[in-house]
């Protein structure tokens, strides 16, 4: 199951629906062991364009992929307040994401129920649990990097298992749908889409698989 996601949710207090639903994706950001990323020290002055993140991407030279000063600030101010709020940004990410309820934890800062470990914990034990299902979501990236106007980024998370090339095309296809088309020619085409991994280094939060999808949603009216 592939659900879909389009305008922001915190703090949800409802289970895991198997109705496709679309939510903005505020969690493309650093765990507490990977501190400020390696694309958070950098900023871009000018937007990158179709071609040279199809450079980028091919040569897998990921660590030129950066936000503008501006975008870096809004991120780093996210970021804070989620941090603020969450005990962590894998609780933030299973109630906002993957629809898990909310509860109050220590501090009064809010926790997913279960949380990250717990869940993990079920899941080897093999607890018969709804929660203990792998889940994907599909989501607009509330942080892209700099890009070129008319360029999209959207992230596909997958709770229990590592995304896989299957998914990577249903993610192709939900965003065509979205948009209106079902032309599956198109999710190979790299004028429309480009997608990527980050390498451990670059991964925000390594414990919940996630593809990077970049979509041109002008070029399918050019082709």
């Amino acid at each position: 199951l592939l659900v879909v996601v389009i305008a922001c949710v915190c703090g949800c207090c409802c289970n895991a629906s198997n109705s496709s639903r679309v939510i903005k994706d505020t969690t493309e950001m650093t765990s507490p062991n990977n501190h400020d990323g390696a694309a958070a020290a950098r900023s871009r002055c000018n937007p990158l364009t179709w071609a040279e993140l199809q450079t980028i991407i091919s040569a897998g030279d990921l660590h030129k992929l950066a936000r503008s000063e501006e975008q870096e600030q809004t991120y780093c101010k996210a970021r804070s307040k989620i941090k603020d709020e969450w005990e962590s940004i894998y609780d933030y990410l299973l109630c906002t994401k993957f629809q898990f309820l909310t509860e109050e934890g220590a501090g009064q800062k809010k926790r997913s129920k279960p949380t990250f470990e717990e869940w993990r914990s079920m899941r080897k034990l093999g607890k018969n649990d709804m929660h203990n299902k792998t889940r994907t979501v599909l989501c607009l990236n509330d942080f892209p990097y700099y890009f070129e106007e008319g360029i999209e980024h959207w992230v596909v998370w997958k709770l229990g298992e590592d995304v896989s090339t299957s998914e990577i095309e249903n993610g192709k296809m939900g965003i065509l749908k979205e948009g209106g088309c079902s032309n599956k020619e198109f999710i190979n085409d790299t004028s429309v889409f480009l997608h990527w991994l980050n390498p451990p280094e670059l991964k925000s939060l390594p414990d919940v698989d996630h593809i990077h999808i970049l979509f041109r949603r002008f070029a399918i009216s050019h082709l």
